[in-house]
């Protein structure tokens, strides 16, 4: 069967960081934290003297609870390691990474921001697992790439997004570097990709900062470059349980993680939409959305009119839908994200499976829906979810209407008019890109 999609488009993703990830040690087939000793590692993998690797998931463990530095010590003694969790939500540190960033004492003495958790032992200590905005603590202090590592390393994620069939990209983790290298690609006519720029921010005090950057960006004219708006987080993942819940998880009092009050949410909001900006919000939890959906309506019946874009949106009160009926909301799915969560889905999230992965729901109640990869959380692929939206039926979750690839369109039919990815057997065989081909497979399709 042959197919040729327009425009092919991964709605959620981040293409500095999928570049990144090429030059970090791959932790996806770790089976154990004591694995670790079997690392093949390369110069490339260090940036400063920190080692730096993604991909771990303690539900491949034997014993699904989070590792700890000391599994990391016996390996690592003296170099300061920073592992990220296959969701990006969590980080696994060993004692050496405490040492240098003065983070190798109580937790009750650390300096959290809100919607940051440090796990600790019986004695108060740091057990060297953070998540969220925890993470902040340590990235902080590992030396940033240069604007020429950068560089290439945007052009290596073009590449790879080619190979898996896209030309049209939605980044979600733009900020004034990555902006200024995209531009200069952009005049060296070195980019393979129409990109829809969300400029991110991470605390409080930047807000101001991503809007202004994102109005300046919007003046400029790029043939490739499209600013759309700003991007933040309301709560983190199911993996580490983050995600923002109506109740406890398994075992715990705990609902996850609120990083910002729904004031705030509704005070971005309102200034992004003034500005005639989109706000784009990571919401993976059912009480996240209905959070982000309390701050729209509260803005919209202010008379302040805007796109909402929901991210991920992995669990959804229908009482989310009733109070988005009416406001241009998006929601930006990752249907592959069903393939790696499957195996806990039920067990963590209990009476709440019920509303989980509610694309047809959102479909039905005519919001429109559009397919990403999450990449590098997932690697780019339209077949990952092909497979997810043929199979997750099987899970309870209502078959997604029509043809599975549409949604990996983008919307908009005269940006990128001469790209289009065709697709037979299962397999893409060309990619073309501004009418010349910038993949063909060399594998005979018949």
């Amino acid at each position: 069967m042959r197919i040729e999609i327009p425009r092919c488009y991964d709605s959620h993703s981040h293409l500095l960081a999928t570049g990144q990830m090429l030059s970090m040690v791959s932790l996806w087939d770790l089976q154990a934290p004591a694995d670790v000793r079997h690392l093949e590692l390369h110069p490339r993998f260090y940036r400063g003297e920190w080692l730096l690797g993604f991909g771990w998931d303690q539900h491949r463990f034997p014993s699904p609870s989070f590792p700890t530095r000391f599994d990391l010590d016996a390996i690592f003694p003296s170099t300061p390691v920073a592992f990220s969790r296959a969701d990006g939500h969590a980080l696994w540190v060993n004692t050496k990474a405490l040492e240098v960033t003065g983070l190798l004492k109580p937790v009750s003495e650390w300096r959290l921001p809100a919607g940051a958790e440090a796990i600790a032992d019986d004695r108060g200590l740091p057990t060297g697992l953070l998540i969220d905005r925890a993470m902040e603590l340590i990235f902080s202090v590992i030396p940033q790439d240069s604007l020429t590592q950068k560089k290439k390393d945007l052009l290596e994620a073009c590449a790879s997004y080619n190979r898996a069939g896209f030309t049209h990209l939605r980044d979600m983790s733009g900020d004034e570097s990555q902006w200024q290298a995209l531009c200069e690609l952009e005049a060296e006519k070195s980019l393979t990709l129409y990109l829809d720029q969300n400029f991110t921010f991470e605390r409080a005090e930047d807000f101001s900062k991503a809007l202004d950057l994102s109005i300046r960006a919007r003046r400029e004219k790029h043939s490739h470059l499209q600013p759309r708006g700003l991007k933040f987080y309301v709560d983190g993942a199911l993996g580490s349980e983050g995600a923002l819940l109506s109740r406890p998880y398994p075992g715990g009092n705990s609902k996850g993680l609120q990083l910002w009050s729904l004031e705030q949410i509704q005070e971005w909001t309102q200034k992004a939409w003034e500005q005639n900006l989109e706000m784009s919000v990571h919401a993976i939890g059912d009480e996240a959305s209905f959070l982000v959906a309390q701050a729209a309506r509260q803005t919209w019946e202010k008379g302040v009119h805007g796109v909402l874009n929901l991210e991920h949106a992995e669990v959804v009160r229908p009482e989310t839908f009733d109070l988005l009926r009416g406001i241009p909301t998006v929601f930006h799915m990752q249907p592959c994200h069903w393939n790696s969560d499957r195996r806990w889905l039920k067990e963590k999230l209990g009476p709440l499976y019920a509303h989980v992965f509610r694309w047809t729901e959102a479909r039905e109640r005519g919001f429109e829906v559009i397919w990403g990869s999450d990449s590098p959380i997932e690697k780019p692929s339209l077949f990952d979810n092909q497979s997810a939206l043929e199979h997750s039926p099987e899970a309870g979750i209502p078959a997604f209407p029509g043809d599975w690839w549409r949604p990996h369109v983008h919307p908009n039919p005269k940006w990128g008019e001469g790209c289009r990815t065709v697709i037979e057997n299962g397999q893409v065989v060309r990619v073309d890109f501004d009418d010349r081909t910038v993949f063909e497979s060399t594998v005979n399709s018949n």
